[in-house]
């Protein structure tokens, strides 16, 4: 397929989250049959992406604000006991040093040099 200046043109305004304006219509206008139905099914893909991603958005803050306000410590951890995640209280006791955990296992925590107080 040949996209043609015109096409990116409308392609830049299809994913700008500005309103529908006569350019885009203008632009709109001027695409191949081809390219209106391409783009208005990137358009549409992108959209649907976007929505997606709010929704997770809005339950991954519900998610940290749950977590973090349990007053127990709390870890969670990956099939291979790396640290996927911990939460506020467990920071404040098992970690106070702020040593990084995600990513991590216990055995490669138990390594870490301690600070030397100045």
């Amino acid at each position: 397929m040949n996209i043609t200046e015109n096409s990116l043109i409308w392609l830049n305004a299809a994913l700008s989250a500005e309103p529908c304006c006569s350019t885009e219509a203008e632009l709109w206008a001027k695409l191949s049959e081809e390219d209106r139905r391409i783009f208005a099914e990137i358009r549409e893909t992108i959209l649907e992406q976007k929505r997606k991603t709010e929704e997770l958005e809005i339950k991954l803050q519900y998610y940290l604000g749950a977590f973090n306000a349990l007053p127990i410590p709390m870890a969670i951890k990956d099939s291979e006991a790396r640290y996927l995640d911990i939460n506020d209280e467990y920071a404040k006791t098992v970690n106070p040093g702020n040593i990084p955990f995600v990513g991590k296992d216990l055995t490669q925590l138990l390594f870490f040099p301690t600070k030397k107080s100045s």
